[in-house]
Parts: structure tokens; sequence; C-alpha cells
């Protein structure tokens, strides 16, 4: 994408990599690539989704679809969507709610990552972490330019973790899981951003600025105390995989050479 289109590694995380946004790049076009998102994801629903699998509630899978993308990167339960959500929820139901995120997984928009517990125990309630497939859906949602979301300390962090999951979710190999951990028992909850399971091959990786912070050394100690596993550091620079050089391997790279 840089050698084609001129991406720098911040626009391919806000533009997603794909070829038809670099367009509205080159003219110009702030806004442009928010249409044409919006466009791409109402034709996976009609073409994917809707004429596919009969769906009863276009306007609620729709409507759930934007949720999903709004919170990616959230820890959050389906019921709290469900509850607080705009009317269009008011029809549905949580069953309807999993059966449309499994229809989201398979098209490849959006999905929602299980929790990880050592040993392969997973509580069946613990809530999902939501995950847009692309990071472009999450731009495109917030309609910002790529000035204004670069420059948001809030923003762009949680953009930059939607794109490293989405990565891993797209290039893991066929019969590979991705999970989060949280620790909801310290206060505040310690996260790790994403485990990587391929068989008995495990990755934790965790997203930080160039030095880690107090905060998320604590985190890691946590993590390694109760799993045995040490997550890989993923940051801009100063750490053993740069993002740079994250984007360029695919998680099945990551998997040889990490695990």
């Amino acid at each position: 994408m840089s050698e084609v289109f001129g991406y720098s590694l911040g626009e391919y995380i806000f533009y997603g990599g794909y070829p038809e946004i670099a367009q509205h790049k080159r003219t110009g076009g702030a806004y442009g690539h928010s249409h044409w998102i919006s466009s791409y994801r109402d034709s996976i629903l009609e073409n994917d989704l809707n004429s596919v699998h009969n769906i009863h509630r276009p306007a609620l899978i729709k409507s759930f679809l934007g949720k999903c993308i709004q919170h990616s990167g959230e820890i959050i339960g389906l019921n709290q969507l469900l509850t607080a959500a705009d009317s269009d929820y008011y029809f549905g139901n949580i069953q309807t709610l999993q059966s449309y995120a499994q229809l989201f997984s398979q098209a490849g928009v959006a999905t929602a990552l299980p929790a990880y517990h050592p040993g392969g125990a997973r509580k069946r309630r613990s809530m999902p972490k939501l995950l847009a497939l692309n990071s472009a859906f999450v731009s495109a949602a917030r309609q910002l330019t790529y000035k204004e979301a670069y420059e948001d300390r809030i923003f762009w962090p949680r953009l930059v973790r939607t794109a490293v999951g989405a990565h891993l979710w797209n290039t893991m190999p066929t019969g590979s899981e991705l999970f989060y951990w949280r620790d909801s028992q310290s206060k505040p909850p310690r996260e790790i951003d994403f485990i990587l399971m391929c068989g008995d091959r495990i990755i934790p990786l965790q997203i930080c600025d160039s030095q880690a912070s107090k905060a998320v050394q604590k985190t890691l100690a946590a993590f390694e105390e109760s799993t045995g596993l040490k997550p890989l550091l993923v940051a801009q620079e100063g750490t053993e995989l740069t993002l740079e050089d994250f984007f360029l391997k695919s998680a099945e790279d990551l998997l040889e050479e990490h695990s």
C-alpha cells in the first residue's frame, strides 16, 4: 500500500488498506472515505447477509452492526447494547444479537472476542470484546479527517488497537482463535489486548506506547503470574515488534516466530 498509494503507517490504519479509498486521499477528499465505507458496509448487509440468510429484521441488524463498530475495542455485554440502544432493539433479544454477531464474523465486518482463561476453561457469561474487522469502518463512522483522528489522544490509540486486532483476525490460519484477557478483580481492571491461539501455540499481544508505562508493566506482570505467558509488546518504536513490522507479517508468521 505504501509503495502504490503513498500511504504512511498512520494512513494505512485510518483508511484500512482499501485501494478504492486511496483515490479520495489523492484528490484531497477529507471525508470521502466515510461515504465509500458506508456504501460498502450497506452492500455487505444487503448482498452478503440479508439476501443470503433471509434476515427478518434488517433495521435491527443494521443498527446492531453500527453499535459493534461504534464500540470496537470495548468489552461490553450484548445485553448492554440491547437496553441502551435505539428503539430498533426493542424487538430484539440476546439470542438474535448473538446470531447476528456470528454472521458479521463470517462476512468479515465485525466479531465478538471471548475472554481467555488459563487451561482452556472459559466462563460462559464473560462479556465479549467487540472488534470491527477493518479499522476504516471505525474511522468512517466517526467522520473525522485523518488529521483530526491522529491528533485525538483517546480515539487514535483505540483505532490502532482495532487495526491490530483486525489484522490478526484476517490473517490467522484456519483453526486459530482470538481472545482477550482481563482481570476484573484489580482496581482498575487490567487487560491484555489480544491472545492469538492456534493449537498449543499461544501469543499474547499488548499494544503500548514506545515505553510501557508503570500501569502496563503491572498488567504484564499480573498476566504472566496468572497464565505463565509473556506478552509480545507492539508499539510505534522501542519494542521487540514495531507496528510497521507487525503489519508486514501475517498471524501465521507471528506464530512461527514468537510462539
